[in-house]
């Protein structure tokens, strides 16, 4: 560790290249390391588009979703509700003025206990004469739920919105985060 403690440069990170001998790390395109914070720049990949603390309310939606998405990535985190319900996605291009069918993405879940967590992808959101598809993978208390894809339907134009409900029930817990993905 002498080795290490006779550096003097600052933001600089070091790796043990050789017994007693440090050399800095090179860092290459997109990352900083500034102050102690390695941070990596995004070009694509995936994009927080909104966070929505689900503990009420019998519907949670975003709206106003940019052009430019392939697909909505959807994290469910403790979501639950006050009675009994099966959780559903649905989704718009008239920026919620309107919604196709939902799918359901969660199987029946109580509060507390049965909270969901997990997620589903919504593909082909940008095109506007595919079918739009929407793949769950969530686990509450009664076990894990997946489908192949429920097809979503109001997919005449590419999706804008997107809202998440338990057929009327209350949501009381939990947190969803959704992304676009370039």
């Amino acid at each position: 560790l002498a080795a290490l403690e006779a550096l003097t440069g600052t933001d600089t990170i070091y790796y043990r290249s050789g017994s007693d001998t440090w050399t800095a790390v090179t860092i290459g395109s997109g990352i900083t390391f500034s102050g102690g914070t390695l941070s990596v720049s995004s070009s694509g990949g995936m994009t927080l588009l909104g966070t929505l603390t689900t503990t009420s309310g019998t519907t949670q939606s975003l709206t106003s979703i940019a052009a430019g998405y392939k697909q909505l990535y959807i994290e469910f985190a403790g979501v639950s509700f006050t009675t009994n319900s099966a959780m559903d996605v649905a989704i718009s291009s008239t920026n919620g003025a309107a919604y196709g069918s939902a799918v359901t993405v969660a199987n029946a879940t109580g509060s507390g206990a049965g909270a969901i967590t997990g997620s589903c992808i919504i593909e082909n959101i940008w095109a506007t004469d595919v079918n739009k598809y929407i793949r769950p993978i969530t686990n509450t208390a009664g076990g894990i739920f997946t489908t192949s894809a429920g097809i979503a339907t109001n997919t005449a134009a590419a999706v804008d919105a997107v809202k998440i409900t338990g057929a009327g029930n209350t949501f009381d817990a939990g947190t969803i985060r959704i992304y676009g993905v370039k």
